[in-house]
């Protein structure tokens, strides 16, 4: 593995270095941080033993940049590394940060590859949308998938546009499900009871369900339908579901998030 520098150790930074180092991906010595809070440049540095500098110019010797800085400070950053870095292979895991506002400060002939990893990835349980540029090659597309594989799962897309679809679903969706969770977990103390059981059951509910669903390999529908019985316990709440439209403002939020997330691709 060349040598590679993660901009930015906030959450998401620190997670993916954590994941880079301990899946052996790369040694301690071929990982630079770039963090300019020199509090949390030094918390890291001595967390992970790499080098972690408040400095761009460490990055002239970057083969491979993630980019993980927040996206409102994505165009300062841009400016400054234009000018240090040389050809490496650029990775943006900064949500609506578009490749075309990447290449305005960078270069159109620069490798850039556009990702939307999701919050279960800071603890190496997420999944990460990935759509790379024209000159990408099929052998650095290899290595991103490698890299991010420290996240999760990895899903790789033709078209820049599924990314911020990918942004609405799967993004924005640990959202939804702790929303749905949270419901769950007061109709539990509704009901009568305790604050600690119903979360405890609602936890490993979840939890349960997502294995099952990926181990069995079954449908969401095939699943749901071996709980639902006859004039049973589920059916009747599945019925004040669909009668609350649940099903339907599923729907319209996530248009609704792929309708933001277009939006702010274009700002």
């Amino acid at each position: 593995m060349s040598k590679t520098a993660i901009v930015g150790l906030g959450n998401m930074g620190l997670a993916l270095a954590e994941g880079l180092l301990s899946s052996k991906i790369v040694t301690s010595a071929q990982l630079i941080g770039v963090e300019l809070s020199k509090e949390r440049a030094d918390f890291v540095a001595k967390k992970l033993g790499i080098e972690v500098s408040d400095n761009y110019t460490v990055l002239s010797k970057a083969d491979i940049i993630i980019l993980a800085v927040k996206p409102q400070s994505m165009e300062l950053l841009l400016k400054q590394i234009k000018s240090v870095i040389k050809n490496p292979l650029i990775i943006s895991i900064a949500a609506g940060i578009t490749v075309d506002f990447l290449k305005k400060y960078l270069g159109e002939k620069k490798k850039i590859v556009r990702t939307m990893p999701n919050t279960p990835a800071l603890v190496a349980s997420g999944i990460t949308g990935v759509y790379c540029t024209e000159n990408v090659t099929t052998k650095d597309k290899q290595l991103v998938e490698k890299i991010l594989a420290a996240l999760g799962e990895v899903v790789v897309v033709d078209k820049e546009d599924d990314i911020d679809k990918i942004t609405a679903l799967s993004g924005s969706g640990p959202a939804y499900v702790y929303y749905f969770m949270e419901a769950l977990e007061e109709a539990g103390v509704f009901i009568g009871l305790s604050r600690d059981t119903a979360r405890k059951l609602v936890s490993a509910t979840f939890a349960g369900s997502a294995v099952l669903l990926k181990e069995t390999k079954k449908t969401s529908v095939t699943l749901k339908e071996m709980v639902t019985s006859p004039a049973g316990t589920t059916i009747a709440g599945l019925y004040c579901l669909e009668k609350g439209a649940v099903r339907g403002a599923v729907l319209e939020a996530v248009m609704a998030a792929y309708k933001r997330a277009k939006e702010l691709g274009n700002n």
